[in-house]
């Protein structure tokens, strides 16, 4: 840990100086950091084409080989051994986020990738014909922003310097998030109506962010951009950087109840135990040099301070919550047509520090002797709010071979407006905060015994009138609202936009004389 401060010869009376800036530096080290990790949301992605076509409205019943996520009482519904491999052959991504540094100053990015989704085994018991198991493995959700900004222009605004100066602006999010899951899961036939199943998961979660912004203000010479000396540069820098990987345990039960028109399903997820973590690290820089009080009573004192710490000393605690999911599958008297629906409870998980440091205390040097600004400066507050999910979905048979799919799903944020209490002044893993929509469309047709799926969905999220990341199109040397230097005040004024494309296809392999009989 370095902890630095260094104090101008202009300062008049150092003493009470010093106690004001420590009031003032408390509150800019408890300021929260908007952070951009994970999508807060969890209808992000769904699993197998066949699932992911009916917006995984599937709780129910028409899972197919991704029973093993949905409901596992449903895992002996597909009749046969299988092997399964879903593949996203295009997904394109595309966000912007107006105003989030300024007025008119945007960050926006697009993205393309080519992932694979799903792979599953699904083997029916040769002991016991009630009995199925499946083994899956896939990517419940690949997050990333790449955010960058930069800003080079003349204003006033440093109070000593009569007239315009050259105000330099840098903003870099940098952010990937991974969720893989593996896991293993078992249905049993008590009789020809009634169902039962457990899957056991195994979680791997990587988190690796940056966020690094940093402002300066100089007098030009003779508008070639360079500083006359080093004490006419003010300048204020900040730096976070956090990564973990997170293992954990996850288990799933479900009840499936089937009858000649009408299936209902019920899922229960109970919340991730944590079993492992490693790549450990969280770093914190905070830096601020020539800023002169707005009160004109002199320059504030120059300060460095910084910490890193890794492996044994952080502690990693990423949380799952509990959730409860109804569904149901209505098929048609003819039988030509299914429509299903999804209903899913998550819980709140309220406020905790996700990542935490052990024996950890940031001190100020020559502040009020000595004295802790933050016992918590570099740690992670999380949480989520609680949210219910609809899924709609429908399936219709076009030919004697072939079936069209349609689905529809919310996707509602646990960050949106959440409250963290105690932890609010700690720092946060914000996303967007926006509620996506899901719309997916396609088509299933047999190829002798194998099936094969294909299809597309769009996604779409919007809100607007968010509080912007920074102000830097408005600085000003101190802003005493905010507590910040060389920016201006933060208004409501961000809209943020989000839009997916994913075009994927499934192959779904069936064992010859397998068929249940």
């Amino acid at each position: 840990m370095i902890c630095r401060l260094h104090y101008p010869t202009y300062s008049s009376d150092l003493r009470a100086t010093g106690r004001k800036l420590f009031f003032i530096l408390s509150l800019m080290l408890l300021h929260s950091i908007p952070l951009t990790a994970q999508s807060h949301r969890y209808y992000t992605y769904s699993f197998s084409e066949e699932s992911s076509l009916l917006g995984g409205a599937v709780i129910g019943g028409g899972s197919g080989t991704a029973s093993i996520f949905y409901n596992p009482a449903t895992i002996s519904a597909t009749g046969q051994s299988s092997f399964s491999l879903n593949t996203s052959l295009v997904y394109y991504d595309w966000c912007s986020w107006e105003n989030a540094l300024g007025r008119d100053y945007h960050l926006k990015q697009s993205s393309l990738a080519f992932r694979p989704r799903f792979v599953s085994y699904l083997v029916k018991s040769k002991l016991n014909d009630k009995l199925t198991f499946e083994l899956a493995t896939f990517s419940k959700e690949t997050y990333n922003r790449r955010l960058s900004f930069n800003k080079l222009l003349q204003t006033d605004i440093l109070m000593f310097n009569p007239g315009d100066e050259m105000y330099v602006a840098n903003y870099v999010v940098n952010d990937e998030f991974d969720d893989y899951w593996v896991g293993l899961g078992s249905s049993y036939q008590i009789n020809e109506h009634l169902s039962v199943g457990a899957s056991l998961f195994g979680l791997f979660k990587t988190l690796e962010y940056w966020n690094v912004y940093d402002m300066a203000a100089f007098e030009p010479d003779d508008g070639q951009g360079i500083p006359d000396s080093a004490s006419h540069i003010a300048t204020y820098e900040f730096r976070y950087h956090v990564k973990f990987n997170d293992y954990r345990l996850l288990f799933k039960g479900g009840i499936h109840y089937h009858t000649d028109r009408v299936d209902f399903g019920l899922k229960m997820e109970f919340p991730s135990l944590g079993v492992y973590e490693d790549g450990k690290q969280l770093l914190k820089t905070e830096q601020q040099q020539n800023i002169m009080n707005p009160d004109g009573s002199g320059f504030f004192p120059d300060f460095l301070i910084e910490d890193t710490q890794a492996k044994k000393q952080v502690s990693v605690n990423y949380k799952d919550p509990l959730s409860l999911g109804l569904g149901i599958a209505y098929r048609t008297p003819d039988l030509r047509k299914t429509y299903y629906a999804s209903l899913e409870y998550f819980h709140k998980l309220n406020p905790y520090i996700m990542t935490k440091v052990k024996d950890h205390t940031i001190v100020t040097p020559g502040i009020d002797e000595n004295e802790p600004t933050s016992q918590q400066w570099m740690e992670c507050a999380n949480g989520a709010r609680p949210v219910v999910n609809v899924a709609l979905g429908a399936k219709w048979r076009a030919t004697d071979n072939a079936l069209i799919l349609a689905g529809f799903r919310t996707d509602f944020n646990t960050a949106k407006n959440f409250d963290y209490g105690e932890y609010e002044d700690l720092n946060q893993l914000i996303t967007e905060s926006v509620d996506m929509y899901h719309f997916s469309l396609g088509t299933s047709f047999n190829i002798l015994k194998n099936v094969v799926n294909a299809g597309i969905s769009y996604s779409v999220g919007k809100r607007k009138d968010q509080k912007q990341l920074l102000n830097l199109s408005d600085p000003v040397e101190y802003n005493t609202e905010e507590h910040a230097a060389l920016q201006g005040t933060r208004t409501n004024t961000m809209n943020i936009t989000s839009n997916q494309i994913n075009l994927f296809l499934g192959l779904t392999l069936n064992w010859p004389n397998s068929n249940k009989e």
